[in-house]
């Protein structure tokens, strides 16, 4: 008799396991974010496994508000009317060298042609989201900064140009401040 309970208790607990599971897994398809779903692995104690195993992932609700902030900055960016044009935008890092204008490079400077040098601009990577100032403190020999078709933008180390390459892409608009065009 003593055996038939335990038995009877396994089922129960795979069966709880299995409805737990088939939960998480209809939670995933409808959009939900679960951290883990149940298995059957580990110990078949019925006090151990409840339908409190699914543990739904946190969601940054500290966030929220900010990225709200951040996303309504950014909109209002986007709908302002911005003399801006895309280049190609590559990253350079220090050589130990100071640049055209004569002072040593750091971040917020970027490398454009001569028309440019000692001007300010803003950078928006390609969803016309703001990305920050600049001052064009620095020239290079490329054909496409002499040419203003493309920008190369100071980063204090190879891992921050791998960044921003990764985070803004090959491509990004230009505008040019006090300019009209």
């Amino acid at each position: 008799m003593r055996e038939d309970n335990t038995e009877r208790s396994e089922r129960e607990v795979k069966m709880k396991i299995r409805i737990i599971a088939i939960a998480a897994i209809m939670a995933m398809i409808a959009g939900a974010n679960v951290e883990r779903i149940p298995t059957i692995e580990g110990s078949l104690n019925p006090s151990t496994v409840t339908t409190n195993s699914i543990i739904p992932k946190k969601t940054p609700a500290a966030k929220t508000k900010k990225t709200e902030k951040k996303k309504t900055k950014q909109k209002k960016v986007a709908e302002q009317k911005i003399n801006a044009y895309k280049v190609r935008c590559t990253c350079y890092i220090p050589t130990g060298n100071p640049t055209a204008s004569g002072v040593y490079p750091y971040e917020g400077i970027i490398a454009t042609n001569r028309e440019h040098l000692g001007e300010s601009c803003n950078l928006y990577d390609m969803d016309m989201n703001l990305i920050g100032h600049f001052e064009s403190l620095d020239t290079g020999g490329h054909e496409g900064l002499k040419n203003g078709t493309r920008i190369d933008v100071f980063r204090d180390t190879l891992d921050r140009a791998y960044d921003w390459v990764g985070t803004y892409g090959d491509y990004v608009y230009i505008e040019w401040l006090g300019v009209e065009e």
